[in-house]
């Protein structure tokens, strides 16, 4: 694994939470998907290592869209042949391609992205194959967060945000309850506690047509208050959902019994209260 560049408190805690998920929800490294060619939306999901490099179907004449659950870097996305393609767009979370005719049926081309966060991996790879039909309309990309070297369980080791209690999930889905906010439905709601920190992992369901939850702020009810760290997980095939990673530093003895969540949306529109979250 190759190391990291330095990172930020912010990050090192964004890679805490994102950790904690990963080893109490039983996430497995998943590999890509090739066996959904011609259905209307396909799914990869990448490896961390970039041992497996992804084949995309592309036809002249057709348009294929690659959407990325995570931010692309514009200037870092690399397209071989690009003066064969009629359209090759670049968004912040997606890459268009309308591929002209001249290339043989067969030929593979290498496109590589960068993403912008500071989690691994930081790029990965797909080779492009013309086809007569079966160019692939959408593929939805996502890249679960791995660690760098000391990121990862050698690194909160050596932290001390880990000690032989390790970390304790909790599934809150029988006990919460929404106390403020009817146009917003929870899905799922786990919640996760370490020798140092505490973490939440929210599912956000729009309800009547209420546009998907957007994150700002999230506050724990305490005294003091709790402010707690947030990342926002996008889900494109489900826009009206959303998923929110949170997480604050507190040790096992500070906790109380029952907390209410406090969420703000990132324009001020809404507030969400949670009541009845406990943490193991």
């Amino acid at each position: 694994m190759m190391p990291c560049p330095e990172q930020g408190a912010e990050a090192r805690l964004r890679a805490l939470v994102l950790l904690s998920l990963l080893l109490l929800a039983g996430v497995a490294h998943a590999q890509s998907d090739s066996s959904s060619v011609g259905k209307r939306v396909r799914h990869i999901q990448l490896k961390a290592d970039g041992s497996e490099v992804p084949t995309v179907f592309i036809q002249p004449g057709r348009s294929t869209l690659l959407l990325f659950n995570v931010p692309l870097e514009k200037d870092g996305v690399e397209l071989e042949a690009r003066e064969s393609f009629q359209g090759a767009e670049i968004g912040e979370r997606s890459v268009f391609l309308l591929l002209g005719t001249g290339l043989p049926v067969g030929r593979r081309l290498r496109l590589v992205v960068r993403f912008s966060d500071d989690l691994v991996p930081r790029s990965a790879e797909f080779l492009l194959e013309v086809s007569s039909s079966q160019g692939e309309r959408q593929v939805e990309i996502h890249r679960l967060p791995f660690f760098c070297e000391g990121e990862g369980l050698l690194g909160l080791l050596a932290a001390g945000e880990l000690d032989v209690l390790g970390i304790d999930g909790l599934d809150l889905r029988s006990v919460l309850r929404v106390e403020k906010g009817a146009e917003v439905r929870v899905e799922a709601a786990l919640s996760f506690r370490a020798r140092k920190r505490i973490a939440l992992r929210l599912e956000l369901q729009a309800e009547g047509g209420a546009a998907a939850w957007k994150a700002g702020g999230a506050v724990l009810r305490a005294s003091p208050p709790l402010q707690l760290q947030m990342v926002e997980v996008q889900t494109p095939s489900s826009p009206e959902r959303s998923i929110l990673l949170l997480e604050v530093e507190a040790g096992r003895g500070q906790l109380q019994e029952r907390y209410h969540l406090d969420l703000l949306e990132a324009d001020g529109g809404r507030t969400l209260t949670l009541a009845n979250v406990v943490f193991p």
